[in-house]
């Protein structure tokens, strides 16, 4: 085989590689997903009301059960059941005296602890399952291994069996506990107000695991093996569980008020001082941060890509979660008495008002419209260059679509781009229909304005083709 052959069988044989390459299967498969017109956000800006209910007293919790159910608590100690997809109070309930925490929802139990150290758990029927009585509840409360795992003011451990209530196991750290958290690998941790970090085993064995030189505040989460800490002298510390070591520690403006919260590779704080920060949760690195109208916050929550923030003073917030833009807000009329909780599509809000002692839940919606406008009114001549205008409200990076219709006839004189303007120069009389089509991610909407055509020309006129 001569060398002008070799090297023909060659560059044949690169060719098929470049061609397997690009054309296999595992390649197509991989491919980047189309748009999907039925894909749906969860939450977008501007919102509007698109329901209330009037509630008694003042609300103090609202967590989401199953079945579109919801559960609220009031200051005086009634628990509500009510299915907003129904727009029905399903129970009522009353505890035995004032609520000393907020409701924890697990899976079929609702969780309450009365001033009077009265562990209630309920059925989400709103019936009583069983009680149980502490000596003095130490504030935390979580689902471990099937279990409830609570804490006791002198630093006691429990855990307890959610269908009756029965002790599994009891230990002590002879320290109180500012949080409980549970591990990637179902490790039950308790971290002390005086910087112990424990873990305990199944059978509730502890071995201290940590030990941090601070006084730390009953506000923690984990992402994998990162622990999230806050601390009294205002700094957030981040502890790696494997490596039993810091990651990293930052000093702040002020105390966290709120748990951390991780989205994105990013952890949300809200802090003493009336501010939000976004840090890499990795490094820990300030990556942005925002100042908010009240230094008392509720829990951060993530609604891609908006972090949404709640204080007792209006407005609810949105933050872009990456920028740190300020990207909408809702004022609702009163106090916002809890974190918003999120449905589906929507949010669902509490507000209290200090003239009537009530309290509303707002069922918010977003407000989502498009609207299209002429540079000149109808009708026009023929050969009168009008430009068509549209508005998008509620969407995130829209995309327009001009259509020209005439009777059955319709056109797409421009293709979707984020230009939401359009120019005519109509050449024929008639009764037309323009219309725009805007959309993202996960909305689609249309706007149609008639426009009328006559015969007659404007002087001068002559067509540009």
């Amino acid at each position: 085989m001569g060398p002008e052959m070799k090297g023909r069988r060659l560059k044949f044989l690169a060719l098929n590689l470049i061609l397997m390459v690009f054309l296999s299967p595992e390649k197509l498969l991989n491919s980047e997903p189309e748009f999907s017109e039925t894909e749906t956000s969860v939450i977008s800006f501007p919102l509007r009301v698109r329901d209330s209910l009037p509630v008694e007293g003042r609300i103090i919790d609202l967590v989401a059960g199953s079945d579109h159910r919801i559960f609220w608590l009031t200051e005086s100690g009634k628990i509500t059941g009510y299915n907003w997809l129904e727009k029905r109070v399903i129970w009522n309930f009353h505890l035995p005296a004032k609520p000393l925490t907020r409701l924890l929802a697990v899976g079929e139990i609702i969780l309450a602890v009365d001033k009077e150290n009265n562990l209630l758990a309920l059925s989400p029927e709103g019936r009583l399952i069983w009680p149980e009585t502490l000596a003095s509840f130490g504030g935390q409360i979580i689902f471990f291994e099937g279990k409830l795992a609570l804490s006791l003011a002198d630093g006691s451990l429990l855990v307890l069996k959610p269908e009756t209530g029965e002790v599994v196991w009891r230990s002590s750290t002879k320290a109180k506990l500012a949080a409980l958290t549970v591990s990637p690998e179902n490790v039950l941790l308790a971290i002390a107000e005086t910087g112990q970090i424990y873990q305990f085993s199944s059978e509730g064995r502890a071995d201290l695991s940590g030990f941090l030189e601070a006084t730390i505040l009953p506000y923690v989460s984990l992402s994998g093996d990162l622990l999230f800490l806050g601390t009294q002298d205002k700094k957030v510390i981040a502890w790696n569980l494997k490596k039993k070591k810091k990651a990293w520690s930052i000093e702040l403006g002020g105390r966290l008020v709120t748990l951390p919260l991780f989205a994105r590779g990013n952890l949300y704080l809200a802090t003493s001082n009336a501010v939000i920060y976004c840090l890499k949760a990795k490094s820990g690195e300030i990556k942005w941060w925002q100042s908010i109208p009240s230094r008392l916050a509720f829990n951060l929550v993530s609604a891609s890509p908006y972090l949404i923030v709640a204080t007792g003073n209006p407005p609810l917030l949105a933050f872009d979660l990456m920028t740190g833009r300020r990207a909408g807000e809702f004022r609702p009329e009163g106090e916002i008495c809890t974190s918003p909780l999120l449905v589906p599509g929507g949010l669902i809000l509490s507000v209290y008002e200090t003239v009537s002692g009530q309290s509303s839940l707002l069922f918010l919606e977003p407000e989502i419209r498009v609207a299209l406008s002429s540079s000149l009114p109808s009708p026009q001549k023929v050969g009168t260059e009008i430009t068509f205008t549209a508005e998008a409200v509620g969407f995130e990076a829209p995309r327009y679509e001009f259509f020209l219709q005439k009777g059955e006839s319709r056109e797409i004189v421009q293709k979707e781009s984020a230009r939401n303007s359009w120019t005519w120069l109509p050449l024929s009389p008639g009764d037309y229909l323009i219309g725009v089509r805007v959309k993202d991610k996960g909305k689609t909407r249309e706007a149609t304005l008639s426009f009328q055509i006559s015969q007659e020309r404007p002087e001068n006129f002559q067509p540009d083709f």
